[in-house]
């Protein structure tokens, strides 16, 4: 995989990780377009997770091409059971469902799931064809002029590229005695990344650009919806519901684009105390402002632990000895631990996500929650078969690429050689014409000709020969022969006989001993890797059973020294490539902070404005924002969380 598309997972998944520690629970939802939530799922969102036998994390992938129509939609699913059951009741209405981090079996009734977990955390994975709540769509247009995305591939001008988003998921609520629809409100955050050798000039709205020197990163937000939420008679500036990027392209290509979608950001807002007065309105809208920052603030906190391991990784494997000994304090000192073992669990999981991209490998960010999972997913398709078809593929366009490179070569042999043949043609016809006129004038049938000794048969074949090569015929045959060549019969012979040798070429180099050597080392090599992320997961695995052990120490957790001594012997490693992910959010940071202030800023300024219906709307929208926790469905006994990264393909590439 290309290194720079890797490069905008990354800055798309670096913004999921900003967000991520504000992502709390959604309520259930079946995903039909402009539906209804129902008023019972919003009064029982709320019930706390300690109450509940097992929290589902939820992670919706979403494919699209290039202007934003689905293509497929695969969910991955984290039942976390911890309430230690044998088994667990969820609800999905997902197909082909999958265990992928374990053999636990689970039995279906309809969209009722029962996991048979023995006490397990359960990890599976779906696909989705029910409608989403949120949408992103994508237009162009060249030098003024709306374009495909598939016309656009190559060509130069200025660009502009626009996202919107749509809003598909409401409640109807009773505003000032008003039926009016209230939308769940979700933050849109988009990561373009731009090779500085095909955009120039770059531009955009309600967003930031962050140049490296070669590559220009876009990050977009919006808030579809928050408009009509708010109301067209409040006097709140215009919230975006889209972004634009332009700039001057020079033979149009375009990486991948990420973009997630939550809305848990406003789920940790009080709305008990709000009223209709300017003190709880502005309190609330203040609330709703932090909500956004948090985006900022996360990308900060991020910063900030990364130039603290970045600082301390030269003393990282040193000091785990010293977190061992630790541990014997740990009723005394538990935060400071927690707090050690997750940047610990951090580094080694950057580390992983290093090496999964200098694979070349397209996967989502490895994080403490998925990265079991992301990797099953990863070997399950590193299989013999699959990557010798991948090499074969590989191999086969590499092989056609070189020989239609000949191609002319080719259709200039086959030509002449068509000619000759059709030449020789031309001249048995005239020949056969020449000799019965011989024989005529000598008056010999043809019968008789055949039965002259040999010595009378070859003076007559001279003669005939003799007329054959004077001017007269030479030129009749030349002009017979030419017009077969420039007739359709004479070019399909010639194109078709072309594509015949173009064919045996190709299979011909297939079969060479060199491309057959290419594609079993590419299918070695492949395999070797998919042994490396055993091993890491493996290590993975060992590190993770430390740390769910230091954070449940409460609850009789025993001893962690011995897996604090499993995670030292790999440490030495960790240190590379902390230096360009502490830059690389660092950026982030200071992309975030700018490109949220003009949205905290329109959010804040709420003017002369109804206060009563404003104060409705308020409460209305962090009440339908507290209602939608899952996306494919949630069992009784659950809370859960859910997210949305979308996934464009990508243009010319």
């Amino acid at each position: 995989m290309n290194k720079r598309v890797l490069k905008t997972v990354a800055l798309a998944l670096c913004v999921l990780l900003a967000i991520s520690g504000t992502v709390a629970a959604f309520a259930a939802s079946d995903g039909g377009t402009d539906k209804t939530v129902s008023e019972a799922d919003a009064e029982s969102s709320g019930t706390a997770n300690e109450t509940k036998e097992a929290v589902k994390n939820e992670t919706v992938y979403v494919f699209t091409d290039a202007e934003g129509n689905v293509k497929s939609i695969t969910v991955s699913d984290w039942l976390k059971n911890i309430s230690g059951r044998d088994t667990l009741r969820d609800r999905s209405d997902l197909g082909d469902i999958v265990n992928v981090n374990g053999d636990e079996e689970h039995s279906a009734n309809g969209d009722t799931l029962v996991w048979n977990a023995g006490g397990n955390d359960i990890y599976y994975r779906g696909s989705s064809e029910s409608v989403l709540p949120v949408t992103v769509s994508i237009s162009y247009r060249l030098d003024g002029k709306k374009i495909s995305a598939s016309e656009l591939a190559g060509k130069s001008g200025r660009v502009t590229i626009r996202f919107d988003y749509k809003n598909n998921l409401y409640q109807t609520k009773q505003i000032n005695g008003k039926e009016e629809k209230i939308y769940v409100p979700f933050v849109m955050l988009t990561g373009v990344l731009l090779d500085n050798d095909v955009f120039t000039d770059v531009e955009v709205t309600n967003g930031k650009l962050i140049n490296d020197g070669s590559r220009t990163a876009v990050v977009g937000i919006a808030l579809p919806g928050m408009n009509d939420n708010l109301g067209s008679d409040s006097n709140v500036p215009d919230i975006p519901e889209g972004f634009e990027i332009s700039a001057e392209a020079k033979n149009f290509s375009l990486m991948n684009t990420f973009t997630v979608a939550a809305n848990s950001v406003f789920n940790n807002i009080d709305t008990d105390g709000l009223a209709a007065d300017a003190d709880s309105i502005k309190e609330a809208l203040s609330g709703l402002t932090d909500a956004v920052k948090q985006l900022d603030d996360g990308a900060g906190t991020l910063y900030d632990g990364l130039c603290e391991l970045y600082e301390k990784s030269g003393t990282l494997v040193g000091g785990i000895d010293s977190l061992a000994h630790g541990a014997a304090e740990l009723d005394s000192h538990s935060d400071e631990l927690r707090e050690g073992a997750k940047k610990v669990f951090e580094t080694l999981l950057a580390a992983a996500n290093n090496s999964i991209k200098e694979a070349g490998i397209d996967a989502p960010e490895l994080t403490t929650d998925n990265y079991g999972k992301v990797i099953d997913g990863i070997t399950a398709g590193l299989t013999k078969e699959n990557l010798t078809a991948q090499a074969n593929a590989a191999a086969l366009e590499k092989v056609t690429e070189k020989v239609n490179a000949s191609r002319a070569a080719v259709e200039e042999q086959v030509t002449k050689a068509v000619y000759a043949q059709a030449k020789e043609n031309v001249t048995k016809q005239y020949r056969a014409s020449v000799l019965k006129a011989v024989l005529q004038s000598k008056g010999i049938s043809e019968a008789d000709y055949k039965k002259l000794p040999s010595e009378q048969r070859n003076a007559i074949d001279t003669a005939v020969s003799d007329t054959l090569a004077g001017e007269q015929y030479t030129k009749l045959i030349e002009a017979e022969t030419e017009k077969y060549m420039q007739s359709e019969q004479g070019k399909n012979t010639v194109k078709s006989t072309t594509d015949a040798k173009i064919d045996s070429l190709i299979k011909e180099a297939l079969n060479s001993a060199e491309v057959r050597a290419e594609i079993n080392a590419g299918v070695e090599k492949g395999l070797a890797g998919r042994e490396s992320l055993v091993t890491l997961k493996m290590q993975l695995d060992e590190y993770n059973k430390f740390y769910t052990g230091l954070n449940d120490y409460a609850n009789g957790v025993g001893s962690i020294y011995g897996g604090v001594l499993t995670v030292k012997n790999g440490l030495p490693a960790l240190t590379n490539g902390i230096a360009a992910l502490r830059d690389g959010a660092g950026r982030l940071s200071d992309g975030i902070t700018e490109f949220t202030k003009a949205v905290t800023d329109k959010l804040g300024s709420a003017g002369d404005v109804d206060l009563a219906a404003l104060a409705e709307r308020l409460k209305a929208t962090l009440k339908a924002s507290e209602s939608y926790n899952s996306f494919s469905g949630l069992g009784d006994d659950m809370t859960g969380s859910v997210k949305f990264i979308f996934r464009t393909d990508s243009i010319g590439q």
